[in-house]
């Protein structure tokens, strides 16, 4: 039963994320868009392109999809990096924010505002670090 319940919350989660049914209210963008923050909760960039969405919708999917980090906490050591903010467009009907948090000196990500499980902490690997804590250079 737990199985089927946390594939079901990860298609939620894939569908509400990466959908184009969805949608932020009170927003300028008329696409799905991500507000990055540094470690400080200061804006310092919207990705837009739908290449970098798409990619950090899949990898926020596939990682809630790992069922030993739902509702685990962060280190008490976890440095914040940066936060993803995942927002939905002017043109979708149903609003939705998802929270994607960088722990880099821990290898670990926090997500929060996630269907059905709400909230949990995943390590991922070297490589996918590299590209969340360096959204400059990876993403638009």
């Amino acid at each position: 039963m737990r199985g089927k319940l946390l594939f079901l919350s990860t298609l939620s989660l894939v569908f509400l994320v990466g959908s184009t049914n969805i949608n932020a209210s009170s927003t300028k963008h008329k696409n799905d868009y991500i507000s990055l923050y540094n470690a400080h909760d200061k804006k310092i960039k919207t990705i837009t392109s739908k290449k970098s969405i798409e990619y950090l919708s899949d990898f926020a999917g596939d990682v809630s999809g790992n069922k030993k980090g739902i509702h685990k906490k962060q280190p008490n050591k976890a440095k914040l990096a940066y936060k993803y903010v995942f927002h939905s467009g002017k043109k979708h009907k149903i609003s939705y924010k998802l929270n994607l948090y960088v722990y880099p000196n821990v290898n670990k990500i926090k997500m929060t505002n996630l269907p059905v499980v709400s909230n949990g902490v995943w390590s991922i690997n070297k490589k996918q670090m590299h590209k969340l804590g360096n959204p400059e250079k990876y993403f638009d």
